[in-house]
């Protein structure tokens, strides 16, 4: 025994008064058998839950949050099915268990955010008709070529005839 063990018991004893009030039936543990929140090492569903349905017998338990009740099976499966739900449970776990976690989830979404920015900077300076009113488009084929094309605005009614030409 030391200091956290009164924590301990607290904490085994709200779960147990939560899965409780959780399962009533064997189908209430088949769900929960299925989202893997429980394991049924016992066989038979029937059997977990008149173990959970006996277990807190003549128990005297305070610390029931006041808005658990809220909280039937019904609500609890349209809050697991929500995708959003299901997609903050995702980041919360992969990339944020630890503020370091957090710290470097949060570099890497300014890094491509900053990536992305310049990208669009290149491609707006490259793609804007330069002083003379012409269009220029920049192309690179690989690290050695590439190549500029130059369009006169007086020169785009003749390019647009060539083309229905040669269509």
């Amino acid at each position: 025994m030391d200091h956290w063990t009164e924590t301990l018991f607290r904490n085994i004893t709200d779960y147990v008064f939560d899965l409780d009030y959780l399962i009533n039936t064997g189908a209430d543990v088949d769900i929960l058998v299925r989202s893997d929140i429980l394991a049924n090492l016992l066989g038979e569903s029937d059997s977990v839950a008149n173990l959970f349905n006996g277990i807190c017998k003549n128990v005297t338990h305070w610390t029931m949050s006041s808005h658990f009740p809220f909280f039937s099976s019904k609500n609890l499966m349209l809050i697991c099915r929500n995708p959003w739900h299901k997609l903050k449970a995702t980041l919360r776990r992969d990339y944020c268990k630890t503020l370091w976690q957090t710290a470097a989830s949060i570099a890497g979404i300014l890094l491509v955010l900053t990536l992305l920015q310049s990208v669009c900077s290149v491609l707006q300076v490259v793609h804007q008709p330069n002083a003379s009113g012409e269009l220029v488009f920049f192309e690179s084929f690989s690290e050695r070529y590439s190549i500029i094309i130059t369009i006169k605005p007086s020169s785009i009614p003749r390019l647009t005839h060539l083309i229905e030409k040669l269509n």
